[in-house]
């Protein structure tokens, strides 16, 4: 430590930082701070601290002899090395010096004898230094007294010190020589250690710069990336996989329009390569790319050019904003004004188709009534009864057809509609001669229909459509307008035998009828066959499909707990079977026309807003033997049951009528004479006008056109008890 004065011992270790200074003279009232004369400079390289002085170099003397102290301090007197003087600190126990060293790192060599208060203080002092301090630039030279205490390689090796040496061996010459290499190793360490300091604080810095830039790139999503002058990648951000699939690892070196699609190569990336052509940026270039999963990803991509020192472009910097949920979602928003537009348009052809089934039904209802009349009066005329048959017949057909066009007319209620019980092979042979009229001469329909098929459950709308999608697109699918269409129906089992069937189109083991349409066309590819259910795909061209026909197949099939199974080939033709779960109903009697008519008694109104079917009407019940009146106007029928509420026995209404409605004249009846029985005619038999006919109101129901047949036994049912 450094001493004092005998006059003043402040001022004379202010004015003389070199005299020696034991530890027992140190004034008691000195500040800590000078106790040490140290203070923190900094130094450059060269030795040089940024102010004014050089700072000198700091020595430890540590040994429990003050003649050694003196006369280190005395040998070094005149000594400085590279222009800066020496700087004297001195403890005489390792406790002392262990202290002294903390409070000063800076020190330069520590001269350091190993026997103090114990044998192996300084030994311990060395470990303290290097291990517990972790200093390892401080320079150390043990001098000891005691020759072999140690061989000497062993304690430099072994505790990291400079040198090892008697005390008695250390000549003036030999100390200045010993404190001018540890002196210059310790400037090389000190050196070596800010450097690796610096470097250490850069390649932190540059991390942190990394992980900030990396958690940038990953929380905007966005796909940043950078090209070399030829176009190929040098760097990817990590959103890469997520919007591709791809690791950047993946398509590192690939060139940029390396995943984009076709289309995008002929528009999009020619823009871009104009752009980079002329040195230019570009900006929110629509681009698609293709994914590892095959899906399009939509991408807005920006890029600038990267020069080099010498001003040369050396590749292009920029980001691929993923933009695929808005497209995705423009893309709906296409197909649902398309779906509106489509349901619109069908919505005014079905109310046109309606209309003109319902004005039909009408007129087809006069002559088929009047036919059965005809064939009443013509009595034992053979010829006449089979001529009025052939009428009779005629009419049956027409009306199956009407029926079809009014099932058309609400194919956008199907799915609100009552599945029930139908017997499928008879509705199938009338869809095919409805084929017939709508498919070209050119293609041949072939029936296969097992007469022993049984029933499924589904509405006549849903087997409609189900056939006429189906027979359209084998139709659409043959070139040359030439071919086979095989329609047909067969019951089949799915057991163990044929498991496989029921793994593939996912149906559980059971009976079930299946309908199949097969055709020689020009088949489908796998791909085609993945996509061929979705909503608006199509495969055709112009005006020829709106992509909907398989997808509302597959949405009935669904609805029916069924399956569908698809065989198909490019060149090869396609078989689309469906299997609906077979039903086992009662069988019911049903009425015929060839029965006998059953006549009887009681007085009819009848209403209805066609003249021809008031006079039918009347002339129907009359021939079997009910006395009629036959009104045109519900409202004039109203009136008749006010004035004379007990004047009828049964109401015959039609449903669509001006004024008043069949159903509401019914409810208007029911509050006058709530027993009288009410029969509701209709040409509408959809499930709407059977709930609301199933009240209370209504006793039962007739379709058009009126068969006298089916009017005759229906009066049976409800008059006898009545009368």
């Amino acid at each position: 430590m450094p001493t004092t004065s005998d006059s003043d011992p402040k001022s004379s270790i202010s004015s003389d930082p070199n005299l020696i200074v034991f530890a027992d003279e140190v004034p008691s009232n000195l500040p800590s701070n000078n106790r040490l004369k140290h203070s923190v400079k900094t130094i450059k390289d060269n030795g040089v601290e940024d102010g004014d002085s050089i700072p000198p170099w700091k020595i430890l003397i540590v040994d429990d002899e003050k003649d050694v102290h003196y006369i280190t301090k005395k040998a070094l007197e005149n000594y400085s090395f590279q222009e800066r003087n020496l700087f004297f600190l001195h403890s005489f126990s390792s406790r002392e010096a262990a202290a002294t060293i903390k409070d000063n790192p800076d020190i330069a060599l520590i001269l350091l004898d190993v026997t103090m208060e114990s044998d192996d203080a300084g030994l311990k002092l060395i470990h303290y230094i290097r291990k517990k301090l972790n200093n390892s630039i401080a320079q150390i030279v043990i001098r000891t007294g005691q020759p072999g205490q140690a061989p000497e390689q062993k304690v430099i090796e072994d505790y990291d010190i400079n040198d090892y040496r008697l005390k008695t061996e250390l000549t003036s010459q030999k100390l200045h020589t010993l404190v001018t290499a540890s002196l210059r190793s310790f400037e090389l360490k000190s050196r070596l250690q800010r450097e690796l300091e610096y470097r250490e604080t850069v390649e932190s810095s540059l991390r942190e710069s990394r992980e900030r830039f990396r958690d940038i790139a990953l929380s905007t999503g966005d796909w940043i990336w950078e090209t070399d002058d030829l176009g190929k990648y040098t760097y990817l951000s990590d959103n890469v996989e997520q919007l591709t699939g791809y690791t950047a690892s993946e398509l590192i070196h690939k060139h940029f329009s390396h995943l984009m699609s076709p289309e995008t190569k002929d528009n999009a990336l020619k823009i871009i390569e104009e752009q980079i052509a002329s040195g230019s940026n570009y900006t929110n270039i629509e681009t698609i790319k293709i994914a590892k999963d095959s899906k399009n990803v939509y991408l807005l991509t920006s890029g600038k050019p990267v020069h080099g020192e010498d001003g040369t472009i050396t590749g292009y910097r920029g980001v691929d904003k993923d933009i695929t949920g808005i497209k995705l979602a423009e893309k709906e928003k296409e197909k649902l004004l398309f779906n509106l537009k489509e349901s619109q348009r069908l919505e005014a052809l079905g109310t046109l188709a309606g209309g003109i089934a319902h004005d039909f039904n009408n007129i087809l209802g006069s002559i088929l009534g009047y036919a059965q009349l005809l064939q009443m009066d013509a009595g034992g005329n053979e010829k006449s009864m089979r001529y009025t048959q052939q009428i009779i017949n005629g009419c049956n057909r027409a009306k199956n057809l009407t029926l079809q066009i009014l099932e058309f007319s609400r194919q956008r209620e199907s799915q609100n509609a009552v599945q029930t019980p139908v017997l499928v092979s008879s509705m199938l042979k009338e869809k095919v001669k409805l084929l017939h009229a709508s498919i070209p001469s050119s293609i041949n329909i072939i029936t296969k229909i097992d007469k022993d098929a049984g029933y499924i459950l589904a509405s006549p709308t849903d087997i409609h459509q189900i056939i006429m999608n189906l027979a359209t697109n084998s139709m659409q699918a043959m070139d040359n307008g030439q071919g086979n269409i095989t329609i047909g129906i067969q019951n089949i089992t799915i057991d163990n035998y044929n498991a496989a069937l029921s793994r593939e189109i996912g149906i559980p083991y059971g009976e079930y009828v299946a309908i199949f349409v097969e055709d020689d066309g020009k088949g489908m590819s796998p791909e085609t066959i993945e996509k061929v259910f979705d909503p608006y795909f199509t495969t055709k061209t112009g005006g020829d499909g709106t992509g909907l026909g398989l997808s509302v197949v597959h949405g009935i099939v669904k609805r029916s707990h069924g399956g569908i199974k698809i065989e198909s080939a490019v060149g090869s033709g396609t078989k689309i079977t469906i299997c609906f779960p077979r039903q086992f109903p009662e069988k019911k009697k049903t009425v015929l026309d060839g029965m006998p008519i059953q006549t009887g008694e009681g007085k009819v109104l009848f209403v209805d807003d066609e003249q021809m079917l008031v006079d039918l009407g009347k002339m129907m019940l009359e021939r079997i033997g009910y006395e009629a009146l036959a009104v045109k106007s519900s409202r004039n029928a109203l009136e008749i049951i006010q004035k004379n509420p007990n004047g009828f026995d049964l109401v015959i209404t039609d449903l669509t009528m001006p004024d008043i409605q069949g159903i509401q004249l019914a409810e208007k009846i029911k509050t006058i004479r709530p027993e009288l029985p009410i029969i509701l005619v209709t040409g509408f038999s959809d499930i709407t006008t059977t709930a609301k006919a199933s009240s209370s109101c209504i006793d039962a129901v007739l379709a058009k056109p009126l068969s006298i047949n089916s009017l005759a036994m229906t009066l049976q049912k409800l008059l006898p008890r009545k009368i």
